[in-house]
């Protein structure tokens, strides 16, 4: 059994799945207040389940002017969700782009920007505004597996299992909470097995650490502050590891005159003592 999150339109669910032999495909089960919250329709005559079409539109950046038999890069922005700021996605051309462009394209996003090449093949000279949209991304087509297990840590049901017992998990198999835990004890042996930070995800450390439920911010505008901190989050000590962070610049201001040690490593008492006579 594996316990993962997707995450659709914005919105996490927390989700259970058993790996089992003998069948065939994902079930999932979503709650009316789920559907509500997608905007979901449950057609029972076709027995399928629609997401009302939401679409993101990117505009250029600027006015780009593009000569004939001449290409150029063109920089697309829009409100791309927090979760999308970073990502890899497919948009497709609206009508008079497709004419230059593929009808799918695989872009890379870089804090809600991308870019894509532009061919004019035509005889015309083409004007690009920025104010009339290039490109549209269709979000309900988007689910993104945010939390992953090591395929070692699943438990497999056996056949019998799979037939008669499906909805449940064999009584040889472990809790997936306690089997986090043991992957992670693993990973960090530094840490102490009953230490609660093992059952913490390193996006639960990063939103209990860094609060900012007294901040004037609207809610889009506390994920962003979170965006830049989960993206480096190697350079934080999350679990009690030494951390990394290359090529990485921090501006420090001092605000008294107190002097201070960098070290890389941890010091001794004799040391500080030196340090602190300096």
């Amino acid at each position: 059994m594996v316990e993962f999150e997707i995450s659709i339109q914005e919105r996490n669910f927390r989700t259970s799945a058993m790996v089992v032999k003998n069948l065939i495909g994902i079930d999932l089960i979503l709650g009316s207040k789920t559907l509500a919250e997608l905007d979901g329709i449950l057609e029972f005559k076709t027995n399928t389940f629609r997401i009302a079409p939401k679409k993101l539109h990117l505009r250029p950046s600027a006015y780009v002017v593009i000569k004939p038999g001449q290409e150029k890069y063109i920089s697309l922005r829009g409100k791309v969700p927090p979760y999308l700021r970073n990502a890899e996605v497919i948009i497709q051309p609206n009508r008079f782009l497709s004419k230059f462009c593929p009808s799918q394209m695989l872009v890379k996003f870089k804090r809600g920007r991308t870019s894509i090449p532009v061919k004019n093949l035509s005889h015309k000279t083409i004007h690009v505004a920025p104010d009339k949209p290039l490109a549209s991304l269709h979000l309900s087509q988007l689910v993104d597996v945010v939390q992953t297990l090591p395929s070692q840590y699943v438990t497999e049901l056996s056949g019998d299992d799979a037939l008669h017992k499906v909805s449940a998990v064999s009584s040889e198999s472990q809790p997936v909470e306690s089997t986090i835990v043991k992957y992670r004890v693993k990973k960090y042996p530094h840490l102490d097995p009953n230490d609660p930070i093992l059952k913490l995800s390193e996006n639960e450390i990063i939103h209990k650490y860094v609060n900012l439920s007294q901040s004037l911010l609207t809610s889009d505008e506390k994920e962003e502050m979170y965006d830049p901190i989960f993206e480096n989050r190697h350079a934080f000590s999350l679990y009690g590891e030494l951390s990394s962070c290359p090529d990485f610049e921090v501006d420090i201001e001092l605000s008294n005159d107190d002097p201070f040690l960098v070290s890389r490593n941890l010091c001794s008492r004799r040391v500080l003592t030196f340090a602190k006579q300096l």
